[in-house]
């Protein structure tokens, strides 16, 4: 059964690489890319909880879109909507950084090859303030 699309939010998803050819290292985020994906509101699913499974995520998503192929270290902003340039691209201070700093990272890949569903299990970055 595919999941309902009242269920299905809005998320965005980039790449985080750090650039360490200066003096300090700073994070590179590419071009943050919009979905519409159901995001769990706990992790673990009815199976692991009860067999001692105790997941290293904290929240997971389900896909049914088989193009959406994010990889693990991507960062997500799923509580809070990205501020981006008119070109789409994160708007950042004077720092470098975000002004709006992703809330999750992907931490953990549960797909196969011929499934029509993958479920992606997410972490909370620690730190950063809620807009």
């Amino acid at each position: 059964m595919r999941s309902l699309r009242r269920r299905k939010q809005d998320i965005w998803i980039c790449e985080a690489s750090t650039d360490d050819t200066e003096m300090e290292t700073r994070t590179i985020y590419t071009k943050p890319k919009r979905y519409r994906v159901s995001v769990s509101n706990t992790s673990g699913t009815p199976h692991e909880l009860p067999a001692g499974i105790v997941p290293e995520y904290s929240r997971y998503i389900v896909s049914y879109n088989r193009r959406f192929k994010p990889s693990e270290g991507d960062v997500l902003f799923i509580d809070r909507k990205p501020r981006l340039t008119r070109l789409g691209e994160l708007e950042l201070d004077e720092n470098g950084e975000p002004y709006t700093t992703p809330d999750y990272v992907l931490s953990h890949v549960m797909d196969t090859q011929r499934g029509t569903i993958a479920r992606y299990g997410i972490k909370k970055i620690a730190g950063g303030e809620d807009e």
